[in-house]
């Protein structure tokens, strides 16, 4: 008879939860369109980075190769 109050008070509170105590609002947040765009736009960000850290990183090279002297000097560096 004591642990009625409790078992009630316990199924009132997970009413509003989903699997396992996951509030529904979490599962509703992941079908929702704009989340779904947002985690697309972040990996095209992350894309982004990665290739302009690239060229920032490629350029002083590139320019290593106009002068001859230089070229040779970095081929041999890469190569050795």
């Amino acid at each position: 008879l004591g642990s009625e109050p409790a078992l009630a008070d316990g199924l009132a509170a997970a009413q509003g939860s989903g699997m396992h105590g996951v509030p529904q609002e979490q599962f509703m947040l992941a079908e929702n369109q704009e989340f779904w765009g947002n985690v697309l736009r972040y990996g095209r960000y992350f894309v982004t980075v990665m290739l302009g850290t690239g060229y920032v990183m490629a350029r002083p090279i590139v320019a290593m190769f106009k002068n001859p002297l230089t070229g040779i000097l970095a081929l041999l560096a890469i190569a050795g």
